[in-house]
């Protein structure tokens, strides 16, 4: 029986609080710096806009973003995407982006239950947008949910917003999980990927992390 060891780095967040972006800049320097092979795992392929070259390969949609790395569709069966992923593409690092309405708590849910299947999974990273967090958290209480799941939260669009505005989203971040390493960051900056990249412990081709088996 097939068994093996992924290493997985779930991305959530609501809609256009810059998940995608984040990811693709990290994976860019993933691949250029660290020398990584980085497969990305969305609910739609064509939500990458980077290039058009789709193929399909093992079962798996896949679209070539650039050298190393790669975006796959997840189906309707998340651990079968896994696998397939793990199996077929080998990569050094699997990056998981959720639908923007998926509960993280879901999510590890089904990780956890996968039979014969090990996962060293980095912490858990949640997104929040620093211009729309206050309004979310008056109109959708899944927003509290999904900020408390996360090990480490990135106040995204810092840039955005005034440095009042953003010390009282934090400290909303800071209410709801007190637990997190929290870092206000603007996707689109390279420091700021760089230094998330060096908190999860990337370095030197090797993804270090604490196996967490099923």
């Amino acid at each position: 029986m097939w068994c093996s060891v992924l290493k997985l780095l779930v991305v959530s967040g609501f809609f256009g609080s810059g998940k995608t972006t984040f990811i693709i800049n990290a994976a860019k320097r993933l691949v250029a710096e660290y020398g990584l092979k980085v497969a990305i795992i969305v609910n739609d392929v064509g939500e990458i806009g980077i290039d058009d070259k789709i193929i399909n390969s093992y079962g798996l949609k896949v679209k070539e973003l650039f050298g190393g790395c790669v975006c796959c569709q997840l189906g309707e069966d998340m651990i079968k995407t896994l696998r397939l992923v793990d199996r077929r593409i080998k990569p050094d690092l699997a990056v998981l982006e959720p639908s923007g309405a998926a509960d993280p708590s879901q999510i590890l849910s089904v990780v956890s239950l996968a039979k014969n299947f090990e996962l060293e999974m980095l912490p858990l990273i949640i997104l929040v947008d620093a211009t729309q967090l206050m309004l979310l958290l008056s109109e959708m209480p899944l927003t509290i949910r999904k900020v408390a799941f996360g090990e480490i939260v990135l106040i995204n669009k810092v840039d955005a917003v005034s440095p009042e505005e953003l010390s009282e989203v934090k400290k909303e971040v800071e209410k709801i999980n007190r637990s997190a390493a929290i870092r206000p960051i603007s996707a689109r900056r390279e420091e700021d990927i760089k230094s998330i990249i060096e908190m999860l412990k990337i370095k030197d081709g090797r993804v270090e992390t604490k196996i967490r088996k099923n």
